[in-house]
């Protein structure tokens, strides 16, 4: 843990992170986990706005599983969509041969700090046992793949990313968030980089009021025939999660969306012969 990175660039903070994960044998190579970490920046900047940036690697010389947390007390520019320097970091690095720790990880600390003020009772901790302390409470049952509701709607959502980490389940616990406050009952299905989670099925598609897509990639939404959709960057879901509810009851391109769904599932089937 670093409480105060000493750092004022990207690159500086980086480094100084990777020094830590080497001084304590967590890491046997720094120079080629740093350009690791930095193939992963240039497919797609780690910083999810809100001050929070999770540089990520899965790597060989990585030693064994771990989740490094730095904060920086001035903020440091780090090309986040928002504009805003990064004070909060995590960096998560797994071995090559750690199937889905990495995921796991993020996914888990993607719950931590979608909850609402636990980011700044992080900057606002003094010691690293305040630190520790915050994650000592396990995510609530109410962070279940299904948000029941006592009454309220039923709707469903799919969120992905274009790398399948981090913003997935940011969307995800977003969305969840936002039903809980409507008083409804969501369930979400992931395409993550390990494939799909808490996958639909038919039965809740039957009796879903509607499905929010939140998504940077392609999605299979011929199954969603006949039902209200609303479409939006994976983003989206993060930043505008009950503006995405509300427009399944609002938005009229929503109909429209389903309609041309149909036409568009009938022809595929048609050339297909599907």
């Amino acid at each position: 843990m670093i409480m105060a990175l000493k750092a004022i660039s990207k690159d500086v903070a980086l480094d100084e992170m990777i020094a830590k994960l080497a001084a304590h044998d967590i890491i046997h190579d720094s120079d080629l986990l740093k350009k690791s970490i930095m193939v992963r920046e240039e497919q797609g900047v780690t910083a999810l706005g809100h001050g929070i940036a999770m540089p990520h690697s899965k790597h060989i010389v990585v030693d064994k599983p771990a989740i490094l947390f730095a904060r920086s007390t001035q903020g440091i520019p780090y090309q986040a969509a928002d504009g805003q320097p990064v004070d909060l970091f995590f960096m998560v690095v797994s071995p090559s041969d750690a199937e889905d720790v990495q995921l796991e990880a993020i996914a888990d600390l993607s719950k931590y700090l979608a909850k609402e003020g636990f980011a700044d009772r992080l900057r606002q901790a003094s010691t690293e046992d305040d630190i520790l302390e915050l994650f000592d409470c396990l995510p609530s049952k109410e962070d279940s793949a299904e948000q029941v509701s006592h009454n309220g709607d039923f709707v469903l959502a799919v969120t992905a990313c274009a790398t399948g980490l981090i913003h997935t389940y940011m969307a995800e616990e977003a969305l969840k968030k936002a039903a809980t406050k409507k008083g409804m009952t969501i369930k979400v299905e992931t395409n993550g980089a390990s494939g799909v989670k808490n996958a639909l099925t038919e039965d809740d598609i039957l009796r879903a009021k509607g499905i929010i897509i939140a998504s940077d990639k392609e999605i299979d939404v011929e199954r969603f025939a006949g039902k209200k959709l609303v479409k939006r960057p994976v983003a989206d879901g993060i930043k505008h999660a009950a503006e995405l509810i509300e427009a399944l009851y609002t938005d009229e391109t929503a109909a429209k969306d389903s309609a041309d769904l149909s036409l568009k599932g009938k022809l595929k089937r048609t050339f297909f012969g599907k």
